[in-house]
């Protein structure tokens, strides 16, 4: 690792032109919006600035930058997670939310390079684990994310459901099925005119008029 590197990395013209130009990209926002957006990673790119300058390259900077993914990937992943709430809500990601987790995102990327892997891995690790342990407990039987799986388990039955109709209908999706009723309705009318009046029962007797083959089951009762 080298510590001019790391300051020219995060001080480089082109990360905060690439925050900017994320930004344009969220829609339903006003322009102090994504500059506040835009203030705030800053301001978290110049505070750790300022600590890399007052240790000095002659400090203990690795050890800086180590605390700062781990704040940096812990806001991450809790912005991550508020994003899923929002759409189990709302049905939708709220775009602060969203794009504050994008140039976060962005930040980390520029720093973790400096990390060492094995570093790295063990931070990702213990990272991982809370989050882990932070999603058990909320695993009850009232909690967003045990109805979420219950969904998706009631769709992965759906579908499957789905499937089995589909091949016995003998059709390859959905949309071929209302076809298939109106043929076999077609089907059924003319084979209904065709039919119609081929039997006169008169006198006892059982005449045939019908010129088509056919077969008459007959079912005997218990």
């Amino acid at each position: 690792m080298n510590y001019q590197t790391l300051l020219e990395s995060i001080q480089n013209p082109k990360l905060e032109q690439t925050w900017k130009e994320t930004l344009t990209y969220w829609d339903d926002s006003e322009i102090n919006d994504r500059e506040d957006l835009l203030d705030f990673i800053k301001n978290k790119r110049n505070q750790f600035l300022e600590m890399l300058n007052e240790v000095g390259e002659d400090g203990d900077w690795e050890s800086l930058i180590a605390v700062e993914y781990i704040e940096l990937k812990s806001l991450w992943i809790n912005l991550n997670t508020q994003i899923q709430y929002q759409y189990f809500t709302k049905g939708k990601q709220i775009g602060a939310t969203a794009y504050k987790a994008s140039v976060t995102s962005m930040f980390l990327e520029g720093i973790e390079q400096f990390i060492p892997n094995a570093t790295r891995d063990k931070i990702n690790v213990f990272l991982g684990e809370t989050a882990k342990l932070s999603e058990e407990r909320e695993r009850s039987e009232s909690s967003p994310v045990a109805i979420v799986e219950g969904l998706d388990l009631q769709l992965n039955d759906l579908y499957g459901e789905k499937e089995s109709l589909l091949t016995k209908l003998g059709v390859g999706q959905l949309s071929e099925i209302p076809d298939l009723v109106e043929s076999m309705d077609l089907q059924l009318r003319e084979y209904y005119d065709l039919m119609k009046d081929s039997i006169l029962i008169e006198n006892g007797k059982i005449e045939i008029r019908s010129e088509e083959p056919f077969q008459i089951l007959y079912k005997k009762g218990n």
